[in-house]
């Protein structure tokens, strides 16, 4: 009758810690509350855009999606936030210097933030207020056309509340990305920015880390949340291609075929949260 009793008892305490393993499994397994984070977070990315042909009639080709950004407020400042290498293409360089013109940065053609509003989506204008000389890291500034027009945006801003620090990097986290790769998520003039998750597969307390995730042209600028709590850790910047050789019935290579790792490179939260408070002193500083 005891060995019953110790059975029945054992039994109980089995059934009991696996009902808790399940429940934390759901709390902490990326592929549940998705949901939760993803309609809020994707309201805070745009696609960044240069002027294409407005000459023709195929709409299709009148603005072309050169990467993703996301919009920071630091103090009173809504900032653009994207990769330098996507900039770059269209600022005018002479001599081996960005132009300035008027204390700014001259582009060959404008460039746009695309933007949810209460009156539906809309570009506008940017101005490219810093490129940075070490990172892969570009500040921009929407413009309106009327300085007197009232704008009210829809899309979500982050302030200190979601922004993480470098401490939420982790190496198994679950993360998620949201950003245009392939130049998706803007036809029919709608913003509709793709979704992945992946988890952070390397992180040595340097200035970048690695996500296992896929990403594609497009997706520089995309911002990384943590899917634990929806904290901002990161921007993609690049992702990592790999490659298969192919060779003759001899052993002759005949040709190397690129394929996409599913590897990618970020920066760290910390880095942008410094740059963007220098940055905001020293223009602060200029305007005393």
């Amino acid at each position: 009758m005891n060995k019953v009793k110790v059975i029945f008892v054992c039994l109980i305490f089995l059934f009991i810690s696996t009902i808790l393993y399940a429940l934390d499994t759901v709390k902490d397994n990326t592929f549940f509350g998705l949901k939760k984070y993803t309609q809020e977070l994707k309201k805070n990315v745009f696609a960044l855009q240069a002027e294409g042909d407005l000459t023709n009639k195929d709409e299709n080709d009148d603005y072309i999606v050169l990467g993703s950004g996301f919009l920071i407020q630091k103090n009173n400042f809504v900032i653009g936030i994207t990769c330098k290498h996507l900039v770059l293409k269209n600022v005018k360089i002479e001599e081996g210097k960005i132009k300035m013109q008027d204390g700014k940065i001259v582009l060959k053609r404008p460039i746009y933030i695309g933007l949810d509003t209460e009156d539906g989506y809309r570009r506008f204008k940017a101005e490219v207020f810093h490129i940075d000389g070490q990172y892969d890291f570009a500040m921009l500034l929407p413009i309106k056309d009327n300085p007197e027009d009232q704008i009210k945006l829809k899309n979500l801003v982050l302030n200190d509340s979601y922004l993480g620090s470098n401490d939420l990097i982790v190496e198994g986290k679950g993360i998620l990305i949201i950003g245009y790769p392939l130049g998706l998520g803007v036809e029919y003039n709608k913003n509709s920015p793709i979704v992945n998750f992946g988890i952070i597969s390397q992180y040595k307390k340097q200035e970048n880390f690695l996500i296992d995730i896929t990403v594609n042209s497009g997706n520089s600028g995309s911002p990384v949340f943590s899917l634990e709590d929806g904290k901002f850790v990161g921007m993609i910047t690049s992702f990592t291609n790999a490659q298969t050789l192919l060779y003759d019935q001899n052993g002759k290579l005949v040709a190397t075929l690129p394929y996409n790792s599913g590897l990618a490179n970020a920066l760290p939260v910390g880095v942008i949260k410094t740059k963007l408070d220098e940055l905001i002193k020293a223009t602060s500083n200029k305007s005393e």
